[in-house]
């Protein structure tokens, strides 16, 4: 699987897109106001960690799970990386 953005004009929505290798089976993970998600994969390559610009201007985090097709807010502030399967560091 790939993840990549997907930016439409003159709507300023980014689309975070799975999608197999070769373009198939795309989903839209996520729809996000005039940003890039700063998407991360966790090491199991099972969650997609990404950040989303909350309404005071800072960042929130979310996690989409492959598996379930299912989002989760995990906590305030950006994604930085992956600590393990289940841990995030968020700045």
């Amino acid at each position: 699987l790939i993840a990549f953005n997907s930016w439409t004009k003159p709507d300023p929505l980014v689309r975070l897109i799975v999608a197999a290798a070769d373009g198939s089976e795309r989903r839209v993970i996520a729809r996000l106001e005039g940003e890039d998600g700063h998407q991360r994969w966790s090491p199991d390559s099972t969650q997609i960690a990404y950040a989303e610009r909350a309404s005071d201007g800072d960042y929130d985090t979310y996690v989409y799970d492959l598996t379930t097709g299912e989002t989760r807010f995990v906590t305030a502030g950006r994604i930085e990386s992956w600590v393990d399967d289940d841990r995030i560091l968020v700045s």
